[in-house]
């Protein structure tokens, strides 16, 4: 049987062996998952062993030699056979892993018996009398528990004698003494791997067997994880099987039986008796294990050992309302709970066997010992401890903080403890001897929180653990969300930066808040991990400031927001990981208010923070108070010593007042205006003084007088006046009503000379002035003691401006000088003066301020004031006009009032005399640098020899060049793995007019320094009062290779190798450029700066692509370092990066924070950033401000805060310098009394020189009618007349040089008190038309204005008997033959101008202009009387020659006796009235033509110019060519404004609009008169009616639109003011217009259907729509039901289809682009491929979008008739699309788009059906139809009746109608013209219906039809018309009229009306509007 059972074994070693090799993945996992994470590591070691014992005892069973010796022997154990072949016997080493103490080799035998024939019981029984089990471990294992795990094998051989067991019968099992130690594992069956829930694990494997089958060698091998309680326990391996029944057959095994431990021992089966049931004992081995570390658990309510803390896989799971204190929000139930502290359980073992709570020592050398109740804590100070992971749930400094120290117990109370300062944790001896950890732990701290320990000495004596350390970890887990909690609140300062606030430096501290608001607070707090927004809610009293209390108890009062400060979050990690947020106080009082802090924040999902946002209030930190209250006291000044001082500076000046809190760092101080007085200049302050050392002038500006303020935070005191004054200051002599020649100012016979003196710079701190006059000493320039005017009055020697008439001095040469006196000194000047006895013709020419190039933005002007000799007659040969010659860099001009004829327009782009000669204008262009003389002469035309002379000197100096780093930007900031692109080429030359040469020729100078903090000026100079800051050069990486322009990047790497403390890079570029002439120095700019600041330790780089610009409206840039405070400016931002987007704010002045983004200083027009109205998106709008948002002279840093996908959160700045604002001075003239005939003078200007300012000066009558007098001109200085009797206040109004701002105004206390003067109405027509001669357009503009008045105002009594007396003047002017007064005879006729019995009309003809050159005296007749004019020759020179050259009261001034004499005797008849009326109107009107559209108005000169067109306009009516005239002038007073700023004259334009389609049809004519609105006898058409509509829609889209941003939208009624309102906007935004924005607002689209119409206004002369866009997002939105693929649909079809309901109406509603007219279902809008056409594929180019729905002016002009059927729609309705013509950048001007119509019909139209009659009363083949026009006339280009606006039906798709809801759409493929009116076309989308005429002519038709009718409607007018001619001959009948006739018109039954005579209407031709009736 051996060798069988050797096969056996053999075998079975062998699938034992494959077995346990492949055990790894296969038991390890299948039995104990949870441990496999050790699978590496144990499971290869069991394999190892259980292959070696597996290899000795097959060995041992194979049988040995005598001697024990094996008979076969394998290295390294034998296997083999006894020799004697007697039974095997297996004896093998097993060796022992893991660290034994006393390891051994243990030798297993068995012995071979005969094997009786028991039963099965008494089988079983014998076996288990014999088995064994044997280990080879020692018996006691010391392990070192590490991390609270450590692990051991333990394996044991069960011998089994034969015939052995089956394996499924053996049971194995574990028994500990400590079950916290280790667990006793279940008795399992031997077959599979048993494991118990803990950290046991058992692997048996059958060795051998017998030949039966059954068990003989059974390995065990015991997997100890020892991960929970340190300590001692006896591990035993148990064996055991049950017994059989005796039923049962040999095998067949029993259940398991579980054997307990009972006493620490363990049940045995002793001499193979049966015990303990039917289960043996078959052998047990037992193992002494001591696990030596530190175990951390929870205590026990019974005092014993609760859940183990540390560890791997151990924690303590706490909620954090569970250590909150009583009474705090959240608090957990259990309100008994010590609040903060926990205490947890330590149990110490060590090597010896010794422990913390047992000194009993199982020996072994070095061991330490321990007594337990002599403090254990003590044995810990060499614990170290670390924080592994937390969040600041406790305070610990590891530092300073030793684990046997840290911590005592406090009072006799276990668990009780104190910490030591800076501790939050350490371990201490508990009264009852107990060992415990306690922890602070902080409240509303979540989270993780992991320590670590470290204790080397518990191993550092064991020999067999010296290279091992003790270390684990104790986590406790705070669970739940709580709420952000405020730590403490400061005063925010600009020492707490982001830096600084992470190395802690911040501290809690009252805070009294400023009533204004404004101030920083700083809340530092924690659990704002993923926060988004953070605000602090506020309840403010009521207006007695308490705040009360509801009836639930909740604050009552107003709540108000202190919003975050952008930019302020700032999270800080360890150690003390809380975050920061700085929010923005507002204005309020108030004591102790109610406030929280409102964070919104990701809700917890599961534990996870990935939930939607919520919004949480944040709570106290126990223990911490932060009353809110407002001072109730302001910040204010008391007293200022000195209040004055030279503009050197450097006075000491004291201020006293309230300061609380004034932080100069933090940008509070004393200010000087908007200025700031620099901080080093600051002496010393507290609350009550402040010492300063005043700056110099320079500092602050250029003004002389400052309101000092002090500023603290937001709050501003009150003010108090500080003057400069300076010891350079001149006094500026201005002399009017002289000639200069040879250094004198030579005054004539007859003229008045006027010295006025101007300061410069100009100051009201002036005390007093003093002129003298003396003689010059003959032959010297020295003074006689003499002064003239000790014999005057003598307030003319203290006056600003000394009068000096020419009889008052005598023929000579004098010295005139003048003394001011200043606070500190006297300015003087002299002047010489020489008296002639000739006539001269004053002549002064304002001397501009000195300017660059191209600023202003505007041409250079010099203008004149002219003075003609009072006494001069001019000779029969010539006459009173004066010829100008201007000489300007060597080029003369030669320029009277005949030259304007010449030209239809000036422009600004060219070098001309202006006006009327007056003035003389050099565009930029020709500009240069230098001193350029400028003269002009002046003399009279038919008298050269009378003549004076002016110089004056234009000065143009360089601009400074202007430096800029990258785009403008002032700091960017950016993180170590971003990169930075640097350039200089932005900037530029000013003087360079076109851009793109503007940065040629220029140099770079750079500088870069690094440094650790930010620091206000790096690069200064230091000096002993302020050292230059700590700075480090840049690496050369930062800088570029060379001085050139081209751009250059500082890559990541850069940043990274900066070294770590350095935060701040800083950059300074100065430009520079070589001058091409030496009369020009080379220029150098100021610096530019730039900021970078770098952060570190970032996951995601910055985002540096962006590029800043800053501009104004119309899109030109703006100067970020000279912004002007009064004009719009944009800022833009734009950046290549996919999704980037960006928001605003402002980060200084802190006065402005709170409001710098309120809506009302934002522009409101669509496309710009309104804070108030983003969607969720994102912003990529441009910041636009409002002009007069900003503060003059004030750094404005906006910040700009940048995001993107993938990029970090990172911001730029932008400073935005803004200009100084100036102040006018106007002294009160001496003269401000005087009659209609007084020439006043006035004087003011700027308190400071710059050319970019300009002075107007207005009367304001009783009835607050506002007038500018002196022409308008800009200048300083004035002289005017008043040609109307009354009480005026006048004042000078500062404007910018464009004229787009009004900067400050003026008004004298003192009335200016005008009294008629004796008849000087009667020479107002003269004085007009010699003023218009002599180029006075000064003169002529007020006096035309007042003659206009008159001549419209005949209602009133007075008007109507000044006109009846100035129409007898001129009348007997006319009959003596005095035409000098004519101003225009010798080019305009008088003829054609008739009369109506009821009104004063103007008639005539535009064709009589083009023949009056042909004219002779002849020809000239009066149109009453019917007599021959006579008309002055003409000069060779091209002026008239006065008839009667005797009369010298034509030319000279009038004084009261002698307009008392000259005054007629009689009145004037009827007549003569309106004979005078009809020549004086018509003057006026090309007057006014001429002088305007040869000017380059301002805006208040445009005034004037729209005032006087409305006031001409008021004439009952005009003729054709009188209405061309004043749109004419119109067009150029308003194209010529600069900068198009004619759109701020209010109702003026308006008005003119109204006006001027008014008088084009006529309509006040033809009621009562019978006349057919300027149809002529042979029924032709008028030409003008749709030539002034036409003029409309350009000419208010151009003046309204021109100026405005992208985005702009607004609705404007053309209608006079005592209609519907001047000129005013139905709608300026969107939102008022029913127009909803989808884009960029988040609000849902509003149909049209479901918005509140207004009641729609008379249409009177058209209603424009209009909006200003550069892509199809700016375009306002409309709500349209339909789809994109079909018709739309109206109500009730839409209810109807389709299942997308809206509303619960049903159908779709669509967003479409356009614009909406007046009232529903009226507006114009573009499919999306038209879109596509008109803006391209970039959508940059800017467009103005006009939709004008007007009266049908084709049928009021008579060019065609109106359809058959009534009509369907009220008016036209034009679409016009405009560009801007870029030819003209100044004025402005637009030019049609030209659009295609080769697309699709995508131009649509919906309109409105006011009268569905026709579709009721006719067949019902007729529908609702929409026709467009062919041929559309031309502006000024005449047709015949039919040749123009034919109607065309072909090119319009009819999309669809609605009777009920009255309306019809259709489309075309171009924008167009077009109407309404029935047809039978069949409407649809996919294609053209038939034509079929309903109601109008088609092309083909048009000329059959309306020729027949025509034809007939002239031969029935024609014959009975009878004409009559009055005495004339040789006259050029205009258009078939002749000149002086009158017509009589019948009507077909014979029933006439008279035009003229005396004849009476009796019958009207038609209603229709110049129609007939078919």
């Amino acid at each position: 049987m051996a060798a069988p059972v050797a096969l056996a074994t053999a075998a079975s070693v062998g699938a034992a062996s494959s077995t346990v090799a492949d055990g790894d993945d296969g038991d390890c996992r299948l039995v104990r998952p949870r441990t496999c994470r050790r699978r590496a590591a144990r499971c290869g070691l069991l394999t190892a062993l259980a292959a070696t014992a597996v290899a000795l005892l097959v060995r041992a069973a194979a049988g040995a030699g005598a001697g024990g010796a094996p008979a076969v022997e394998d290295t390294p154990l034998g296997l083999g056979l006894s020799p004697s072949g007697g039974a095997p016997a297996l004896t093998g080493a097993v060796p022992v892993a893991g660290r034994q103490a006393g390891a051994t080799t243990t030798t297993i035998t068995v012995a071979a018996t005969p094997a009786p024939s028991p039963s099965p019981a008494e089988l079983v029984a014998a076996i288990a009398a014999t088995a064994t089990v044997t280990t080879s471990s020692p018996s006691t294992v010391v392990l070192l528990q590490v991390n609270g795990s450590v692990e051991h094998l333990l394996s044991a051989v069960l011998t089994l004698p034969a015939p052995g067991l089956p394996l499924e019968d053996i049971l194995f099992g574990v028994t500990s003494t400590n079950v916290n130690v280790l667990p006793s594992l279940a008795a399992m069956p031997s077959g599979a791997t048993a494991a118990s829930a803990s950290s046991v694990m058992l692997s048996t494997r059958m060795h051998s067997s017998f030949a039966n089958g059954n068990a003989r060698v059974v390995n065990v091998t015991l997997a100890a994880d020892f991960d929970a309680f340190v300590g001692m326990t006896n591990l035993s391996l148990v064996a055991s099987t049950t017994l059989p029944s005796e039923e049962h057959g040999s095998g067949s095994g029993g259940a398991g039986v579980i054997l307990h431990s009972s006493g620490g021992g363990v049940s045995t089966l002793e001499g193979g008796g049966v015990s303990g049931g039917n289960t043996v004992l078959l052998g047990q081995v037992t193992v002494t294990y001591v696990i030596v570390g530190i175990s951390v658990y929870q205590n026990g309510k019974d005092g014993s050992p609760g859940a183990l803390v540390s560890g791997d896989g151990h924690s303590l799971s706490l909620p954090y309302t569970a250590l909150l204190p009583a009474g705090a929000t959240g608090a957990a139930d259990d309100a008994t709970a010590t609040a903060n502290q926990l205490s947890l359980g330590v149990t110490i073992q060590f090597a010896n066997g010794s422990s913390s709570t047992s000194s009993t020592s199982i020996g072994g050398s070095g061991a330490q010992s321990s007594d337990r109740g002599k403090g254990m804590t003590s044995q810990m100070s060499d614990v170290d401890a670390s924080l592994v992971s937390w969040n600041a749930q406790v305070a610990h400094d590891v530092g300073t903080c030793a684990m046997g120290a840290s911590a005592v117990a406090d009072g006799g109370t276990d668990g009780s403890f104190r910490l030591s300062p800076g501790c939050g944790f350490g371990f201490f001896d508990t009264p009852s001897g107990e060992m415990q950890l306690g922890l602070n732990l902080q409240p509303y701290r979540a989270g993780p929180l992991v320590i670590g320990f470290t204790w080397s000495a518990l191993t550092a004596s064991e020999a067999d653990m010296m290279d091992e350390v003790w270390t684990s970890f104790v986590t406790i887990d705070i669970t739940g969300h709580p709420p952000p909690v405020i730590t403490g609140v400061a005063p925010g300062t600009p020492a707490m930066t982001e830096s600084a606030l992470a190395a802690g430096g911040f501290s809690s501290a009252p805070t009294l808040l400023r009533p204004s608001g404004g101030e920083h607070l700083v809340y530092q707090l924690f659990n704002c991990e993923g926060s988004v927004d953070r605000a602090v809610e506020v309840m403010l009293g009521g207006s007695d400031g308490e705040v009360g209390v509801d009836a639930v108890g909740s604050a009552t009062g107003n709540r108000v927001t202190f919003l975050e400060v952008p930019g302020s979050y700032v999270a800080v990690g360890a150690p003390s990981f809380n975050q920061y947020v700085t929010c923005a106080s507002v204005a309020g009082e108030g004591k102790d208010l109610p406030w929280q802090l409102m964070v919104t924040r990701p809700s917890s999902v599961g534990g996870s923070l990935s939930g939607p946002m919520e919004t949480v209030a944040a709570v106290l930190a126990p223990g911490v108070q932060a009353p809110l209250n407002y001072d109730d006291r302001k910040v204010s000044i008391s007293g200022m010593s000195p209040t004055g001082a030279a503009a050197e500076g450097g006075e000491t000046v004291t201020l006293s007042g309230y300061f609380p809190g004034l932080q100069p760092a933090r940008g509070d101080g004393v200010f000087f205006n908007a200025v700031r007085v620099p901080v080093q200049n600051i002496i010393n302050f507290s609350e009550s003084t402040i010492q300063f050392l005043l700056p110099p002038l320079s500092t602050f500006g250029r003004n002389t007088e400052y309101t000092v303020t002090v500023h603290v935070a937001a709050e501003v005191s009150n003010g108090i006046s500080f003057s400069y004054w300076s010891d350079r200051a001149v006094a500026q002599l201005e002399v009017t009503g002289t000639s200069t020649r040879d250094d004198a100012y030579e005054l004539g016979r007859c003229n008045t000379a006027r010295f006025t003196v101007m300061l410069q710079p100009m100051s009201s701190s002036r005390s007093s002035i003093r002129w003298s006059v003396h003689p010059r000493v003959a032959g010297s320039t020295a003074s006689s003691e003499v002064d003239l005017l000790a014999t005057l009055a003598a307030e003319r020697a203290t006056a600003d401006t000394l009068v000096l008439e020419s009889d008052e001095v005598p023929v000579g040469e004098y010295n005139v000088h003048v003394m001011v006196t200043l606070p500190s000194y006297n300015v003087t000047s002299t002047s010489f003066l020489r008296r002639t006895d000739g006539l001269t013709v004053g002549v002064h020419l304002h001397t501009p301020p000195v300017r660059a190039v191209t600023v202003p933005d505007a041409p250079l002007r010099v203008a004149a004031l002219i003075d003609t000799p009072g006494c001069f007659t001019p000779p029969a040969e010539g006459n009173d006009s004066l010829v100008l010659k201007w000489t300007f860099m060597g080029s003369t001009t030669q320029w009277s009032y005949r030259e304007t004829e010449a030209r239809v327009q000036a422009s600004s782009s060219e070098e001309t005399p202006a006006r009327l000669g007056w003035e003389y204008v050099v565009p930029q262009t020709d500009l240069e640098y230098g001193r350029h003389p400028v003269t002009l002469h002046v003399s009279y035309a038919g008298a050269s020899e009378v003549f004076g002379t002016a110089t004056t000197v234009a000065v143009v100096s360089p601009s400074a060049l202007v430096a800029r780093i990258r785009t403008g930007e002032s700091s960017v900031s950016l993180n170590t793995r971003s990169s930075l692109v640097m350039v200089g080429n932005e900037s530029f030359d000013p003087d360079v007019i076109d851009p793109a040469q503007r940065s040629e020729g220029l140099s770079y100078v750079w500088s870069c320094a690094v440094a650790e903090t930010s620091t206000e000026d790096p690069f200064r100079t230091p000096t002993d009062e302020s050292p230059a800051p700590a700075l480090d050069a840049c690496p050369l990486i930062f800088l570029p290779s060379t001085d050139a322009p081209a751009a250059w990047t500082i890559p990541p790497s850069a940043f990274e190798g900066l070294p770590s403390k350095i935060t701040h890079v800083y950059y300074r570029l100065v430009v520079r450029k070589t001058s091409a002439t030496a009369a020009v120095a080379d220029r150098t700019s100021s610096p530019a700066y730039l900021t970078v600041r770098v952060a570190r330790d970032e996951e995601l780089p910055a985002m540096t692509d962006f590029r800043l610009s800053v501009r104004d409206k119309r899109g030109d840039p703006v100067d970020p370092a000279a912004v002007k405070y009064f004009d719009d400016v944009v800022v833009h931002v734009n950046s290549p990066t996919v999704g980037a987007t960006w928001s605003y704010s402002l980060v200084s002045p802190l006065t402005e924070v709170a409001q710098f983004l309120a809506p009302s200083r934002l522009l409101a027009e669509h496309g710009y950033y309104r804070p108030d109205t983003l969607g969720t998106l994102g912003n990529r709008l441009p910041l636009g401000i409002r002009a007069g948002s900003l503060s003059a002279s004030t750094a404005y840093v906006v910040r700009v805060d940048m995001e993107a996908a993938g990029y970090a959160v990172k911001s730029t700045t932008i400073t935005l310098n803004t200009l100084e604002r100036p102040s006018v001075v106007f002294p009160t003239p001496s003269a401000m009394e005087g009659d209609t005939n007084t020439a006043f003078s006035a004087w003011a200007g700027p308190s400071f020189n710059d050319s970019s300012f300009v002075i107007y000066f207005t009367l304001t009558n009783e009835q607050g009618e506002r007038t500018c007098v002196g022409g308008c001109t800009g200048y300083p200085l004035v002289r005017f007349r008043v040609g109307l009797p009354g009480t005026y206040k006048l004042t000078a109004i500062l404007y910018d040089a464009q004229g787009a701002a009004q900067l400050d105004a003026k008004t004298l206390a003192t009335p200016l008190v005008v009294t008629a003067a004796p008849a000087a109405d009667e020479r107002m027509r003269a004085d007009l038309l010699r003023s218009f001669r002599r180029g006075d357009d000064a003169s002529w503009t007020g006096l035309a204005k007042d003659v206009a008045l008159i001549l419209s105002s005949q209602n009133s009594p007075a008007a109507l008997s000044s006109l009846e007396r100035m129409a007898a003047a001129y009348s007997q002017s006319l009959n003596d033959g005095k035409l000098n007064d004519g101003m225009m005879l010798a080019v305009m006729p008088e003829a054609g101008w008739g009369l109506s019995p009821n009104t004063l009309t103007v008639s005539g003809s535009r064709q009589q202009s083009a023949a009056n050159a042909s004219l002779t005296a002849a020809d000239i007749v009066d149109p009453v009387a019917g007599t021959q004019t006579v008309v002055a020759p003409v000069a060779t020179d091209g002026s008239t020659t006065a008839a009667a050259a005797t009369d010298a009261d034509a030319a000279a001034p009038v004084s009261s006796s002698a307009a008392a004499e000259s005054s007629p005797s009689a009145a004037a008849s009827a007549s003569q009235v309106q004979s005078f009326v009809s020549d004086t109107v018509y003057e006026l009107i090309h007057g006014g033509n001429r002088l305007f559209c040869n000017s380059l108005p301002n805006t208040m000169h445009s005034e004037v110019c729209m005032s006087l067109v409305n006031t001409l306009a008021l004439q009952t009516c005009l003729s054709a060519e009188a209405v061309y005239s004043l749109s004419a002038t119109v067009r150029c007073c308003a194209d010529n404004v600069p900068l198009r700023t004619a759109s701020k004259m209010d109702g003026l334009l308006s008005t003119a609009f109204d006006n001027l389609a008014r008088l084009a049809e006529n309509a006040d004519c033809a009621s009562g008169s019978g006349r057919r609105r300027l149809l002529s006898e042979a029924g032709a058409p008028s030409q003008i009616v749709p030539d002034i509509y036409d003029f409309i829609i350009n000419q208010a889209t151009s003046i309204v639109g021109v100026d405005k941003a992208a985005g702009f939208a607004t609705r404007i009624h053309i209608s006079p003011p005592d209609r519907v309102g001047d000129m005013r906007t139905v709608a300026t935004t969107p939102a008022t217009d029913m127009v909803s924005l989808v884009n960029g607002s988040g609000n849902s689209l509003t149909p049209f259907r479901n918005a509140t119409v207004a009641a729609v206004a008379p249409l009177h002369h058209g209603v424009l729509a209009m909006a200003v866009a550069a892509n199809r997002e700016q375009l306002p939105s409309l709500g349209v039901y339909g789809r994109n693929t079909g018709p739309s649909m109206s109500r009730e079809q839409a209810s109807t289809v389709g299942t997308e309901a809206y509303d619960g109406e049903g159908g779709e509603l669509l967003e479409l682009k356009g614009l909406r007219g007046d009232g529903e279902n009226n507006y114009f809008f573009m499919r999306p491929v038209c879109l596509d056409r008109i803006f391209g594929a970039t959508g940059t180019k800017r467009l103005l979008f006009a939709y004008y729905q007007s009266p049908d002016f084709v049928v009021n002009s008579g060019i065609q008739d109106m359809p058959k059927y009534a009509k369907t729609t009220s008016g036209l309705f034009t679409t016009r699309i405009y560009e801007e013509d870029t030819s003209s950048k100044t004025t402005g001007k637009l030019r049609p788009l030209v659009v295609a119509d080769n697309g699709p019909p995508c131009f649509c139209w919906r309109l409105p059906l006011t009268n569905v009659s026709a579709f009721e009363e006719t067949d019902k083949e007729i529908r609702p139809g929409v026709y467009t026009f062919t041929e559309l006339k031309e502006y000024g280009v005449d047709v015949a009746k039919g040749e123009a606006f034919h109607y065309w039906e072909d090119t319009v798709l009819l999309v669809g109608s609605s009777m009920s809801e009255r309306w019809v759409e259709a489309c075309m493929t171009t924008p167009g013209l077009i109407g309404a009116a029935p047809t039978t076309r069949i409407s649809g989308p996919l294609g053209f219906g038939t034509t079929v005429l309903a109601g109008f002519n088609s092309l083909t038709v048009a000329g059959i039809i309306v020729g027949v009718m025509v034809a007939l409607v002239v031969s029935l007018v024609a014959s009975w018309m009878v004409a009559t001619r009055s005495t004339a001959t040789a006259v050029l009948p205009p258009r078939g009229i002749g000149a002086g006739e009158v017509f009589v018109e019948r009507d077909v039954w014979g029933r006439g009306t008279g035009v003229g005579g005396d004849a009476t209407p009796v019958g009207e031709l038609s209603p229709a509007a110049g129609g007939v009736t078919q």
